[in-house]
C-alpha cells in the first residue's frame, strides 16, 4: 500500500520479517514456503526484477515489475529499491545465437 507513495530512488525497508515464521503473528514455523507469509510475498517479488526474461513480448508488466530495481535481504529485514526497471533482456540475442 505504501510502496507506490515512495519516490523513485527511495528504499522501502521492512523490519521484523522474522514474524513470517512465528505462528502467533500469522507466520508458519513448519513450512518456510507458506505463500501467505510476508517473506514469501517478498520472495515472489524477486521475479519482478527479471520480468523481461519471462513475460511474453506483448504482456503488460505489473507495477512491481516496472518499479522494483533491487532487493536485499538481511537477518529479519528486507530492503526494496524503487526506480524504473527498464533493463533490457538478452533473451532475443540468446535465441538468435542458438538458432
Amino acid at each position: 500500500m505504501l510502496f507506490p507513495l515512495l519516490k523513485d530512488g527511495g528504499i522501502y525497508i521492512v523490519e521484523d520479517t522474522q514474524t513470517s515464521y512465528w505462528p502467533s503473528f500469522g507466520g508458519d514455523d513448519k513450512d518456510p514456503n507458506n505463500a501467505s507469509t510476508l517473506l514469501n510475498f517478498f520472495k515472489s517479488l524477486t521475479d519482478s526484477l527479471n520480468h523481461r526474461e519471462y513475460l511474453p513480448l506483448n504482456a503488460i508488466p505489473s507495477y512491481f515489475d516496472q518499479k522494483i530495481i533491487s532487493m536485499h535481504f538481511y537477518h529479519n529485514m528486507a530492503f526494496i529499491y524503487k526506480g524504473n526497471n527498464k533493463e533490457a533482456s538478452n533473451k532475443d540475442l540468446d535465441h538468435k545465437v542458438h538458432d
